[in-house]
């Protein structure tokens, strides 16, 4: 498994070590999620392409680990045979977390994890990719600013995944290149928070 797939950089905050995968099917990716926990106390996982009837083997990884689950696929071209999609929170049972249940949407899956001073949200994510058009990427963003809005002022905020954008040099020295539409939202949400882009900045 090509550890390059890994689309965020841990994040060590408060204690917290947590790292964000993309897993482009759970199957062939199986023991690299397992080498993950091994080693992180959270793990957001996207793209794992279960169905619901499969999501059983997310919740019974391990003994050792709780797992969160987004319910629903998102539905791919029909000649895909599967739906794509999927996103999961991992915890180890000594983090203390529990998942956000107001959370509407099939990209977003989040917990509140107990820690020293502020508790700490997490939302593993899935956002659109460019074919479902720039009005469903401000659907599921809306989403995430509700939690935003509710969690900020009281909690550190950790958003992983995949968020299917570029950013331009306001991102960071890391930059990759001209933004997208996508990337400019994100990083506006992001400035209207105060929260740093983890591959970017930190």
């Amino acid at each position: 498994m090509n550890k390059q797939i890994i689309t965020n950089i841990v994040i060590l905050l408060m204690s917290l070590n947590v790292v964000a995968f993309n897993a482009n099917g759970f199957t062939s990716s199986e023991p690299y999620i397992h080498e993950l926990l091994s080693i992180y106390e959270i793990v957001c996982i996207n793209e794992h392409w279960l169905p619901g009837t499969e999501l059983y083997k997310l919740y019974n990884i391990s003994n050792n680990v709780v797992s969160k689950c987004a319910h629903q696929l998102i539905n791919g071209p029909p000649n895909a045979g599967r739906g794509f999609g999927g996103v999961s929170i991992m915890w180890k049972t000594g983090v203390t977390a529990c998942e956000l249940k107001s959370i509407e949407s099939d990209r977003i899956v989040g917990v509140r994890v107990k820690a020293v001073g502020k508790d700490v949200i997490i939302l593993s994510v899935y956002m659109p990719g460019r074919e479902y058009g720039i009005n469903k990427y401000k659907e599921v963003l809306q989403c995430i600013e509700s939690v935003l809005s509710e969690y900020s002022a009281q909690c550190e905020i950790i958003i992983a995944g995949d968020f299917n954008a570029t950013f331009d040099e306001c991102a960071g020295p890391r930059q990759a290149g001209k933004g997208s539409k996508e990337g400019d939202l994100v990083m506006d949400m992001a400035k209207g928070y105060d929260l740093l882009c983890g591959d970017m900045q930190l």
